[in-house]
């Protein structure tokens, strides 16, 4: 990866810093915030070179204009996901704040072709990375909310829609991947869910022993905490979150064929 594609803006040098102290747990249902610049770089790196990422330099520009991933990376956290930003098209503005402007409009966009090669970008090179990051700091959140098992009163008493958006529901259908479909419902899963499993199980045996193979080589201390959490040791919870990993990086496939 060239050094110029990790170099951001100054008006991005780093990720934004919340205003919670240490003490205060973030809420479960919190927006993720992008990683800093110094977490990112170490992070990403790592995971390029345990995956074998090789960035084509082609790829990484744009009529001559470069396509800073650390940017990248912050203006999709930022928006919620690539879940968010592909359900309400702003891919173009995305791409506009990444200097690839067409119609300098409020807020500048690009064009179609623009915002498509943008997203190609993103979904190539961090797609991945970010759900791995996202299921990380989702499943510090919970342990440091002393909340037990996988259902916490606060999501589980939230309206259905707000359940649909959330992270959490993945992170239960991936703990009880090995359950049957009536205990699966008990525990309440949505049918759709609890679907889902029944037909992806190989898929997930197959993910499970790749995500193996990166948690024995990657060491624990250098992967990205929850930016809000303060003092939670994410090594501690490297297991969990990359259980919870697997089924989320299956649902990005899913969520860019409907979307897409």
């Amino acid at each position: 990866m060239t050094r110029s594609s990790l170099n951001s803006s100054s008006a991005a040098n780093g990720a934004p810093r919340s205003n919670i102290g240490p003490s205060i747990t973030p809420s479960l249902n919190a927006q993720v915030p992008p990683l800093n610049k110094s977490r990112f770089e170490t992070s990403y790196n790592q995971w390029c070179l345990t995956k074998a990422i090789v960035h084509d330099p082609r790829l990484l520009a744009f009529e001559n204009r470069q396509i800073d991933l650390f940017l990248l990376h912050c203006l999709v956290m930022r928006e919620g996901g690539i879940a968010t930003v592909t359900r309400k098209e702003l891919w173009p503005v995305i791409a506009g704040r990444l200097s690839i402007i067409n119609f300098p409009s409020e807020p500048p966009r690009s064009g179609p072709v623009a915002a498509m090669h943008v997203k190609n970008v993103y979904k190539e090179y961090l797609a991945a990375f970010d759900a791995l990051y996202m299921a990380n700091v989702m499943d510090s959140r919970r342990k440091a909310s002393h909340t037990p098992g996988l259902f916490p009163q606060s999501v589980s008493s939230a309206p259905e829609a707000s359940r649909s958006s959330s992270p959490e529901p993945a992170c239960m259908t991936v703990a009880h991947a090995d359950k049957p479909p009536a205990e699966l419902k008990a525990r309440g899963l949505s049918e759709p869910m609890i679907s889902f499993v029944e037909n992806n199980r190989s898929s997930l045996q197959d993910m499970s022993a790749d995500q193996k193979n990166f948690m024995d080589e990657t060491s624990r201390s250098q992967f990205p905490q929850d930016p809000m959490s303060g003092n939670v040791n994410v090594g501690r919870t490297f297991t969990n979150y990359l259980l919870v990993s697997l089924l989320l990086s299956i649902m990005f496939l899913i969520v860019c064929s409907v979307y897409c």
